[in-house]
C-alpha cells in the first residue's frame, strides 16, 4: 500500500463516520436553521458555553501526545504536536468572551426576558463535553498517542464543512449585525479546499508513510472524536429547547 493510498484509506475508512455527524439530527438542523431566530440565538451561547470545556485542556493534550509520540519513537510527529500546542493557548477564554457578547446582545433587545450569564458559563459539563475530554484522556494516555492527530484533523476539518454552513445560517438568520459577535468562530473557518493542507492533514499523511499499520489507531480516534462531538451538540440544543438558560436546570443525563 502505498503512501497516498493509506491516507486516502483512512479518507474511505471515515466516509460513514462524517456522513453520520452530518445527517445527525442536531448538527442538520442547527446548520440549515430550521430550530428557529430565538433558539438558534441561545444555542450559540450554549455552543460557547459548554465549547469552553472542550477547548481549555487543548494545548495540555497536544503537549501530553506530542511528548508520549517521542517517547515512543514518533519523534517527527511528537515534536510537531509539541510546538502547535501553543496555537491553542486562549480559546477557551475566546469562547467565554463570546459567550458574554452573546448574552449582553440578547438582553439588550430582550429586555422581558433576561438570561443569566453566571448561569451559563458556570453550567457543568454535559454528557458529550465528558465524552470529548475522556476520549482525548484515553488517546494521549494510550499506547498510540498518535491517535491525537487524527482527532485533531477532524474536528480541524469540521471547520470547512459543518462549521462553515453553521456560521453563514446564523448570519443569514440572526443579521449581519451578529458578526462581530462570532469573532470566536468565524477565526476556525477556514476554505473547502483548505483541510487536505492544513497542518493536521500534513501530519496524518506523514505519519501514515512512515507507520501504515497506524491506521488501525487513527481511524477509530477520528470516529470517537466525530462521535463525541455530535453528541456535544445534542446537548446543546437539548439545553436550548430545556429553556435551562433562564431558570435552574441540570445538564442531560449522559
Amino acid at each position: 500500500m502505498t503512501s497516498e493510498s493509506v491516507f486516502e484509506a483512512y479518507e474511505r475508512r471515515l466516509a460513514s463516520s462524517r456522513e453520520r455527524f452530518v445527517s445527525a439530527a442536531s448538527a442538520r438542523e442547527v446548520a440549515n436553521g430550521s430550530i428557529g431566530s430565538e433558539p438558534l440565538e441561545i444555542f450559540l451561547m450554549w455552543f460557547t458555553a459548554l465549547g469552553q470545556h472542550m477547548a481549555r485542556p487543548v494545548a495540555g493534550w497536544l503537549r501530553r501526545a506530542g511528548e508520549r509520540c517521542q517517547q515512543l519513537g514518533a519523534a517527527e510527529l511528537g515534536k510537531a504536536l509539541v510546538r502547535h500546542a501553543g496555537r491553542a493557548d486562549g480559546h477557551d477564554q475566546a469562547l467565554r468572551d463570546g459567550a458574554r457578547s452573546l448574552v449582553r446582545r440578547w438582553n439588550g433587545r430582550r429586555g422581558e426576558a433576561p438570561i443569566d450569564t453566571g448561569r451559563l458559563l458556570g453550567a457543568l459539563p454535559t454528557g458529550g463535553v465528558r465524552r470529548y475530554v475522556e476520549l482525548h484522556r484515553r488517546v494521549t494516555g494510550g499506547p498510540a498517542p498518535w491517535g491525537q492527530i487524527a482527532i485533531e484533523y477532524e474536528i480541524d476539518r469540521l471547520s470547512t464543512t459543518w462549521c462553515g454552513a453553521f456560521v453563514r445560517t446564523c448570519l443569514r438568520t440572526l443579521g449581519p449585525d451578529l458578526r462581530p459577535y462570532l469573532s470566536f468562530l468565524e477565526d476556525e473557518v477556514q476554505p473547502p479546499d483548505a483541510a487536505r493542507s492544513s497542518f493536521h492533514a500534513e501530519q496524518l499523511d506523514r505519519f501514515l508513510r512512515e507507520r501504515p499499520e497506524a491506521l488501525e489507531d487513527l481511524a477509530p480516534a477520528g470516529e470517537g472524536a466525530l462521535d463525541a462531538y455530535a453528541e456535544y451538540l445534542d446537548d446543546c440544543l437539548w439545553l436550548t429547547r430545556s429553556e435551562a438558560i433562564f431558570r435552574p436546570a441540570g445538564p442531560p443525563v449522559a
